[in-house]
């Protein structure tokens, strides 16, 4: 499963900061393991970050309080869980394995995205151009 994790501030920006360098080696591990597909902060900057996660929601949950700003207390994490319906091809291409493979065959299937076992509709099918096709198929419901 894909999960948005968003990283609210809960004390002042002067309690966060000694705790930066944990946290940033905390997502560099994370990245380099796989959990985290995408980082960053929040614009403005004050609000915290967000995180774009794989795996299962207890291992992301348990991810997430690892972090040494939630092991702190100066930030806590809403996760949202996402089932994808339809994805771009440009995100597609970098997406781990799993989420790209059809169930068994360990490639991408023939017809189309497969994530964890269960087909995805791409995005490009969905455009104002398959209008026609998508009432049939249902692929854009």
């Amino acid at each position: 499963m894909l999960h948005v994790l968003l990283v609210r501030y809960t004390a002042p920006l002067d309690d966060v900061t000694p705790h930066v360098p944990g946290h940033v080696a905390y997502l560099e591990r994370r990245h380099a393991d796989g959990t985290f597909l995408l980082s960053g902060q929040t614009v403005p900057d004050d609000l915290g970050g967000v995180i774009l996660a794989v795996g299962s929601r207890e291992h992301v949950e348990k991810t997430a309080a690892e972090d040494p700003f939630a092991v702190a207390g100066v930030a806590a994490y809403e996760i949202v869980t996402v089932d994808p319906g339809r994805l771009n091809d440009e995100l597609r291409r970098l997406l781990p394995a799993r989420f790209t493979a059809r169930p068994g065959t360990g490639a991408r299937g023939a017809k189309g995205l497969w994530v964890e076992g269960r087909a995805v509709r791409p995005a490009a099918r969905c455009g104002p151009s398959s209008r026609g096709r998508a009432g049939a198929t249902g692929l854009c419901g």
